[in-house]
């Protein structure tokens, strides 16, 4: 099973470190075609990538735990994944698939289908999910206080939410064409959504995996009570 677990880490570190490079260097959208080709900060504009970064240090940091055995290295990871790396999957996954469900043109217009392939389009957005909630069923972990985790998962938006705003003053450009359909208030609220969220999401891994475990360790209670019997 450590082998089994090493393995899938590693899988994890070099599709996410795979789909980055790809991403960065292969993927070029001429500005004339989408303004999501502008050169400003290269693909670091994105929610996505940062994302797909976080992905590619979080899973290189559990292959390091699984060789070394640190528990300082394996408490940092713990933290990584419940604070920022499993919700953050999940919004980047749910949002765009959502927005995309409703219409893609706000989120990943059609015309970019001819520049970002769509094996890349489903490790950024899919797979990311799918890694992290295979990740929380196959490595326990303990979560922190609560008002800690939601605390750094909020900053760790909000530091995203004034980056994006800071490409619009730079640039006069949205990231996002979902941006330029809404008004202020309605931008305001967009963000203040995304945040609650991102709270929610946390939640829902928290309680996910306690469920897990806490199941795994009743299983082993019971079996342990059954031999001695």
């Amino acid at each position: 099973m450590t082998l089994l677990k090493t393995l899938f880490h590693l899988t994890g570190a070099i599709t996410f470190a795979f789909g980055s490079y790809y991403d960065w260097y292969f993927v070029v959208i001429p500005p004339s075609v989408h303004r999501m080709g502008i050169n400003f900060c290269g693909k670091l504009k994105f929610l996505t990538y940062w994302d797909a970064l976080i992905q590619t240090f979080f899973f290189g940091l559990c292959v390091l735990c699984d060789i070394t055995g640190s528990k300082t290295l394996k408490k940092f990871k713990n933290f990584l994944h419940t604070t920022i790396a499993f919700p953050l999957a999940f919004i980047v996954g749910i949002t765009f698939w959502a927005i995309y469900a409703i219409d893609r043109e706000l989120i990943f217009p059609k015309v970019l289908d001819e520049y970002f392939p769509g094996w890349l389009n489903h490790l950024m957005h899919t797979n990311i999910m799918v890694f992290t909630v295979i990740e929380m069923i196959t490595s326990e972990r303990n979560y922190p206080k609560r008002s800690t985790g939601i605390k750094t998962l909020m900053a760790f938006l909000l530091t995203y939410c004034i980056w994006m705003n800071i490409i619009y003053q730079v640039t006069g450009y949205w990231v996002y064409p979902i941006m330029e359909v809404l008004s202020i208030p309605l931008q305001i609220l967009f963000y203040l959504l995304v945040l609650g969220f991102g709270v929610s999401l946390y939640i829902v891994g928290e309680h996910f995996n306690s469920y897990v475990w806490l199941k795994d360790i009743s299983s082993e209670q019971r079996s342990n009570k059954n031999k001695r019997s």
